[in-house]
């Protein structure tokens, strides 16, 4: 897998440049077949490199080789900044399934691309093991990464780049999760939203009930049980019309 490109001379995110991307100088439009390595199709004006390779450890910045190996199928991803302007990380879902003798094993998980500020590589490290088919995910409004399962039995779990909380399951339910969102408008009311992947699948909200509702504590909004998970209900009227309301029953 390959993750990141940069304008000729220009820094973006994997790069050792100085200069930063802006949004003058950013190239779009025209498509152009690269001339390295990856054999990929960019924008002209961008360069890509490859930094990771499912089952391979990441060379670091020190020479050294990361303790984890990058894990398979990564999938959705975010991008944290860390603290004091240091660097960022890349955060990324493992959809992993794999079958022997026939039958379904699964994998998963989430694993994250430590980088500072110069744009090299100083860790990765697996985030949240055990996961199953670890699909779309969300960013909170406090910087935690929700990632959905994608399976029938699927979870959401809200897991932490900078490892100060735990990984935890939130009480969004269980379904074929897709990805998430939020409405975070007004902070002492906010909702959290996530989608199926299914054909007859549920858009789910959450509200967390106002007890567990604390700036200064988000991380319980999520995952205490006190809170109201409601689905979206279409009704149609005309062909391009009709009324919508959010209802407890999923039926």
């Amino acid at each position: 897998m390959s993750i990141g490109a940069t304008t000729d001379g220009v820094s973006q995110q994997s790069t050792h440049n100085d200069k930063p991307v802006t949004a003058n100088n950013v190239p779009t439009g025209r498509v152009k077949k690269s001339k390295d390595e990856n054999d990929l199709l960019l924008s002209i004006g961008l360069i890509a490199r490859k930094i990771a390779t499912s089952g391979e450890k990441l060379r670091l910045d020190n020479g050294s080789l990361s303790t984890w190996a990058f894990h398979a199928r990564p999938d959705a991803a975010r991008v944290f900044a860390l603290p004091n302007n240091d660097g960022w990380v890349y955060v990324s879902n493992s959809e992993h399934r794999s079958y022997i003798d026939g039958k379904m094993r699964w994998g998963g998980g989430v694993g994250g691309i430590y980088f500072n500020n110069k744009g090299a590589i100083t860790d990765y490290k697996r985030l949240m093991t055990g996961g199953k088919n670890n699909c779309g995910a969300g960013k909170t409004p406090w910087n935690t990464l929700v990632s959905c399962e994608e399976h029938s039995e699927g979870q959401c779990w809200e897991v932490d780049p900078f490892g100060v909380n735990p990984t935890n399951r939130t009480e969004l339910g269980m379904s074929n999760f897709e990805s998430f969102a939020y409405d975070y408008r007004d902070p002492r009311a906010p909702y959290f939203f996530v989608t199926e992947d299914s054909r007859r699948g549920a858009l789910r909200r959450y509200r967390p009930a106002a007890t567990v509702v604390d700036e200064n504590v988000p991380w319980k909004m999520l995952t205490l049980s006190e809170g109201r998970l409601m689905y979206l209900h279409l009704t149609p009227h005309l062909r391009n019309a009709g009324t919508f309301e959010w209802t407890d029953d999923f039926d």
